[in-house]
Protein backbone atom coordinates (compact mmCIF):
# COMPACT_ATOMS: atom_id res chain seq x y z
CA UNK A 1 0.00 0.00 0.00
CA UNK A 2 2.65 2.70 1.34
CA UNK A 3 4.29 2.43 -2.66
CA UNK A 4 0.82 2.19 -4.06
CA UNK A 5 -0.20 6.19 -2.01
CA UNK A 6 1.10 9.51 -3.78
CA UNK A 7 1.60 10.71 -0.26
CA UNK A 8 2.67 9.98 2.87
CA UNK A 9 0.72 8.14 5.18
CA UNK A 10 0.78 10.05 8.55
CA UNK A 11 2.06 8.41 11.94
CA UNK A 12 -1.95 8.50 13.05
CA UNK A 13 -2.81 6.64 10.36
CA UNK A 14 -2.94 2.15 10.81
CA UNK A 15 -3.73 -0.27 8.09
CA UNK A 16 -4.91 -3.44 8.92
CA UNK A 17 -5.30 -5.61 6.47
CA UNK A 18 -3.54 -9.32 5.06
CA UNK A 19 -0.49 -9.32 3.49
CA UNK A 20 0.37 -11.59 1.06
CA UNK A 21 3.24 -13.74 0.75
CA UNK A 22 5.18 -14.64 -2.44
CA UNK A 23 7.53 -16.97 -3.30
CA UNK A 24 11.04 -16.91 -5.15
CA UNK A 25 9.55 -17.09 -8.42
CA UNK A 26 6.76 -13.85 -7.70
CA UNK A 27 3.97 -15.81 -7.52
CA UNK A 28 1.59 -15.57 -4.46
CA UNK A 29 2.27 -18.35 -2.22
CA UNK A 30 -0.19 -17.65 1.08
CA UNK A 31 -1.19 -14.98 3.12
CA UNK A 32 -1.01 -13.76 6.93
CA UNK A 33 -2.21 -15.60 9.97
CA UNK A 34 -5.15 -14.81 11.09
CA UNK A 35 -7.04 -14.56 7.34
CA UNK A 36 -9.23 -11.34 8.16
CA UNK A 37 -12.70 -11.49 6.43
CA UNK A 38 -15.98 -9.96 6.50
CA UNK A 39 -17.00 -12.19 9.66
CA UNK A 40 -13.83 -11.53 11.82
CA UNK A 41 -13.04 -7.87 11.39
CA UNK A 42 -12.87 -6.21 14.63
CA UNK A 43 -10.62 -3.51 16.66
CA UNK A 44 -9.23 -7.23 18.11
CA UNK A 45 -7.32 -7.21 15.01
CA UNK A 46 -5.13 -3.96 16.33
CA UNK A 47 -1.71 -4.68 16.79
CA UNK A 48 -0.81 -3.90 20.43
CA UNK A 49 1.53 -1.51 19.34
CA UNK A 50 -1.16 0.41 17.48
CA UNK A 51 -3.43 0.90 20.29
CA UNK A 52 -2.38 4.00 21.58
CA UNK A 53 -3.90 5.33 18.55
CA UNK A 54 -7.09 5.05 19.89
CA UNK A 55 -6.42 5.94 23.75
CA UNK A 56 -8.49 9.08 24.89
CA UNK A 57 -10.83 8.94 21.30
CA UNK A 58 -14.89 8.87 22.02
CA UNK A 59 -15.33 8.95 17.83
CA UNK A 60 -15.15 6.74 15.17
CA UNK A 61 -16.01 7.05 11.72
CA UNK A 62 -16.66 3.75 9.98
CA UNK A 63 -16.99 3.17 6.57
CA UNK A 64 -18.09 -0.50 5.10
CA UNK A 65 -19.30 -1.86 1.80
CA UNK A 66 -21.28 -4.16 3.35
CA UNK A 67 -23.23 -4.97 6.87
CA UNK A 68 -20.68 -7.42 7.73
CA UNK A 69 -18.30 -3.84 8.49
CA UNK A 70 -20.48 -2.83 10.61
CA UNK A 71 -18.39 -4.72 13.23
CA UNK A 72 -15.08 -3.16 12.75
CA UNK A 73 -15.15 -1.10 15.50
CA UNK A 74 -16.34 -3.30 17.90
CA UNK A 75 -14.01 -3.91 21.63
CA UNK A 76 -13.60 0.01 21.18
CA UNK A 77 -15.62 2.15 23.42
CA UNK A 78 -16.61 5.01 20.98
CA UNK A 79 -19.43 6.53 19.36
CA UNK A 80 -19.29 5.22 15.64
CA UNK A 81 -20.98 6.96 12.88
CA UNK A 82 -21.33 4.10 9.84
CA UNK A 83 -21.45 5.19 6.43
CA UNK A 84 -22.77 2.56 4.03
CA UNK A 85 -21.29 2.12 0.73
CA UNK A 86 -23.65 0.50 -1.44
CA UNK A 87 -23.66 -0.15 -4.82
CA UNK A 88 -24.73 -3.45 -5.96
CA UNK A 89 -28.93 -4.98 -5.83
CA UNK A 90 -29.47 -1.04 -4.25
CA UNK A 91 -33.18 -0.84 -4.82
CA UNK A 92 -33.16 -4.82 -2.98
CA UNK A 93 -30.56 -3.68 0.02
CA UNK A 94 -30.84 0.15 0.50
CA UNK A 95 -33.55 -0.30 3.40
CA UNK A 96 -31.61 -2.76 4.95
CA UNK A 97 -28.68 -0.37 5.19
CA UNK A 98 -30.88 2.65 5.95
CA UNK A 99 -31.90 0.45 8.93
CA UNK A 100 -28.10 -0.18 10.39
CA UNK A 101 -25.98 2.50 8.67
CA UNK A 102 -26.39 5.93 9.92
CA UNK A 103 -26.39 7.12 6.09
CA UNK A 104 -25.35 5.21 2.68
CA UNK A 105 -24.12 6.58 -0.60
CA UNK A 106 -25.81 4.50 -3.35
CA UNK A 107 -24.28 4.00 -6.95
CA UNK A 108 -20.48 5.23 -6.13
CA UNK A 109 -21.57 8.27 -5.20
CA UNK A 110 -19.01 10.84 -3.69
CA UNK A 111 -17.96 10.18 0.08
CA UNK A 112 -20.87 12.81 2.24
CA UNK A 113 -19.39 16.39 3.42
CA UNK A 114 -20.36 14.98 6.62
CA UNK A 115 -17.44 12.42 6.59
CA UNK A 116 -15.05 15.09 6.25
CA UNK A 117 -16.72 17.51 8.68
CA UNK A 118 -16.32 14.52 11.52
CA UNK A 119 -12.88 13.81 10.52
CA UNK A 120 -11.65 17.34 10.50
CA UNK A 121 -13.56 17.78 13.92
CA UNK A 122 -16.18 20.28 12.92
CA UNK A 123 -19.36 20.65 14.35
CA UNK A 124 -21.26 21.78 11.54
Amino acid sequence: LRQRLPFELKPSTMVVSNRMSFDGDGRLSGFSEPLLHMFNKTAAFMPESSKHLVDGKRHCLLIGDGVGDLTMADGLEVEKFKVGLLNEKVEERLQQYQDLFDFVVTHDGPVPDICFHAIAGDNN
